[in-house]
């Protein structure tokens, strides 16, 4: 039976946000060359058989889709037995950050059940107030989402029913929410009779001026505030309407003789 001789790091790929060394493997018995996957990370190999042919990313990333896949319908394969937790790490399931672990879970959430759509736990608790991820998270965007100023937007969002789904959407908030770069400091928030509409800058000046620029309006017209993420305080803010006369006289008219 042939074994395992040697194994060579060729390749070292980056795939959101970790590292994969794709090994060579040289067997004991003949000359053929077998290869395996294995994240830097954890140091775990991602695959049960050595694989016949060297994998380009394509393949690698196809491999650890089918991995997380498993984890998230419970189904992983018998050789990963006891190596669930590097496991979860190694495909993107579970991130360390300053000590806390983070899961990335199927939300079970309505609505979201039967789409696949993400929340993050700690501790068995979903951080996430408003919508889930749309997409599985990656270490960047967890890291983000866990700063002061998006946990901020996160709770404001939630707290005014800020919801994509299901009947209505608002694709530019969650694209800063769930994205990996901090948000802008102020949220401008406008109202109508049924929907609440968020509007981020970073400068506070730019917040009035989106508010004077909604105001009146019969969509989101009715002004609210403005939010600052940086110390999770709503700013209240005034406005007043000035109407005025253009005095024009008319030329004076020739009294009568």
């Amino acid at each position: 039976m042939s074994e395992i001789k040697s194994r060579q790091t060729i390749a070292t790929l980056t795939i959101r946000g970790r590292d994969y060394e794709i090994n060579c493997l040289t067997m004991t018995i003949g000359d053929t060359l077998l290869f395996d996957v294995t994240d830097v990370g954890t140091g775990l190999p991602l695959t049960a058989q050595p694989l016949p042919s060297r994998p380009d990313a394509a393949a690698v990333e196809e491999l650890l889709e089918r991995l997380a896949d498993d984890l998230d319908t419970d189904r992983v394969e018998e050789v990963f037995s006891g190596e669930y937790h590097r496991l979860a790490q190694a495909v993107g399931r579970t991130f360390v950050i300053e000590g806390r672990w983070i899961n990335v879970r199927l939300s079970q959430r309505l609505y979201w059940y039967d789409q696949r759509a993400w929340d993050l736990l700690e501790n068995g608790i979903v951080l996430n107030a408003a919508d889930p991820f749309t997409s599985a998270p990656t270490g960047a965007q967890v890291s983000s989402f866990l700063t002061p100023a998006k946990r901020h937007l996160d709770a404001l969002m939630a707290a005014h029913r800020i919801v994509a789904g299901p009947d209505y959407q608002y694709e530019d908030v969650y694209a800063v929410l769930h994205g990996p770069t901090p948000p802008p400091r102020y949220v401008a928030i406008t109202r109508d009779e049924t929907y609440t509409f968020f509007a981020l800058t970073s400068e506070r000046n730019d917040a009035c001026a989106i508010l004077a620029d909604r105001l009146g309006e019969e969509t989101g017209g009715t002004i609210v505030g403005i939010h600052d993420l940086d110390r999770d305080l709503c700013l209240e803010v005034r406005h007043t309407s000035t109407v005025w006369v253009i005095d024009e006289r008319p030329p004076e008219t020739p009294l009568p003789t």
